[in-house]
């Protein structure tokens, strides 16, 4: 399918993590490090840029820092696994070396302190929608869902299938518009961030919900024509939906740099294979990487 873009919107550490379990562990340093993870998102950036042939190409990383929905919720993001700096099986310690490589490609990237990749993400569509571009974001966090909008589209592949969420697609996969996106996950809460929902309503209650009433606030408005019981569970837990949607709400008003996405953009034509060369992770390699199939499945 040919999907062309102004601006390619990558959310780092996701990438790194997908190429991390996708990849085979073939790919070791001269020092004994593996670099699979790293190698395998650099290449499918370059195949990212190839398909969608973008003006410009940015990297959004999360910050290492405490953020503002970890200042409102102690136990966000809590549940995720904890991994020693040094351990091999924590995909991040691959961060630098891909982080080294975008350098090399002359890729943007970006990572700001108590900022995540999300809220960095939802700014540059933002700013990408008042320049009326075309934005494609590369990333399987359902959160950017409420991003989508008629030029704003979410890329996710799934071995050969691929998905382009665009608002239609939305709808049809999840009941709800994407700009109901953030009051659905209100509702029905982010296992994968450690936020609760309210205990028995799901996704396609909370979807029918949203299609009867549009929003939370006619919803909570409303109560009094919704089952008594379904509406004795909203009322008790209203406190936690109103924390949950200015948790899983993206912050697109940060102060990003304007201009990243203004000119157009030199990447450097090297190949995953050149890159890593240069970083001097293939001199003692015996396998010819261009043999290792690329995945992030």
């Amino acid at each position: 399918m040919t999907v062309q873009a102004d601006t390619l919107l990558i959310d780092g550490h996701n990438l790194l993590f997908r190429y991390f379990q996708g990849m085979p562990r073939t790919l070791i340093s001269p020092d004994g490090t593996l670099f699979h993870g790293a190698y395998g998102a650099i290449a499918g950036i370059l195949s990212h840029i190839k398909q969608f042939q973008p003006r410009n190409v940015i990297v959004c990383f999360d910050t290492p820092y405490r953020t503002q929905r970890s200042l409102l919720l102690e136990t966000y993001k809590a549940n995720r696994p904890q991994f020693a700096p040094d351990d091999p099986e924590n995909p991040f310690t691959q961060l630098p070396f891909l982080q080294k490589a975008l350098q090399l490609l002359n890729i943007y990237t970006i990572e700001m302190p108590g900022v995540e990749a999300d809220d960095l993400i939802g700014s540059y569509a933002q700013l990408a929608r008042t320049r009326n571009q075309r934005v494609m974001i590369i990333s399987t966090d359902r959160d950017l869902m409420q991003l989508v909008d008629p030029t704003t589209h979410i890329y996710v592949r799934r071995g050969k299938k691929e998905l382009f969420y665009t608002p239609e697609l939305v709808a049809e996969t999840f009941g709800v518009t994407p700009a109901q996106f953030i009051d659905f996950k209100a509702l029905v809460g982010d296992t994968s961030d450690n936020i609760r929902g309210v205990p028995g309503i799901g996704p396609k209650t909370a979807a029918s919900l949203l299609q009867t009433f549009g929003t939370l606030e006619t919803l909570y408005a409303n109560l009094a024509q919704v089952k008594p019981r379904l509406a004795a569970k909203l009322r008790e837990h209203e406190e936690l939906v109103i924390l949950n949607k200015q948790i899983v709400t993206i912050d697109c008003q940060v102060a990003v740099e304007s201009s990243w996405i203004e000119q157009p953009q030199t990447i450097v034509p090297l190949s995953a294979r050149d890159i890593f060369a240069q970083l001097g992770f293939f001199s003692r390699m015996g396998r010819d990487p261009g043999d290792i199939p690329v995945s992030a499945d």
